[in-house]
């Protein structure tokens, strides 16, 4: 019976740890917030605009564009390969980020 608890609990256990992690960027006073993160491969960032202008957050590379985020809108993105990625926003280039990825 203690055998068949334990493998229970270790599959429960499992598959909790494969859920992706849903991580938060807030853009405030033209800002990303906080403007580096460290995510592992699979994460999801959520960007959320809490100024009353659009925003995006495209990568330099061009891996990743949100497109348009309004007031008060968000936009998900998820972690591809491990790397480091830098970010603007296509409006406003100095609002930078840096998203890395494990």
């Amino acid at each position: 019976m203690v055998g068949a608890l334990v493998s229970t609990i270790f599959a429960v256990s499992a598959l909790a740890a494969s859920q992706p992690v849903i991580h938060h960027v807030h853009i405030s006073k033209f800002k990303f917030d906080p403007a580096e993160i460290e995510v592992k491969s699979g994460d999801i960032i959520e960007f959320d605009n809490q100024d009353f202008a659009p925003h995006t957050a495209t990568a330099k590379d061009k891996s990743f564009d949100t497109k348009d985020i309004k007031k008060d809108g968000t936009a998900r993105i998820t972690a591809g390969a491990a790397g480091t990625y830098d970010y603007a926003c296509n409006y406003h280039p100095v609002m930078v980020g840096k998203i890395v990825v494990k």
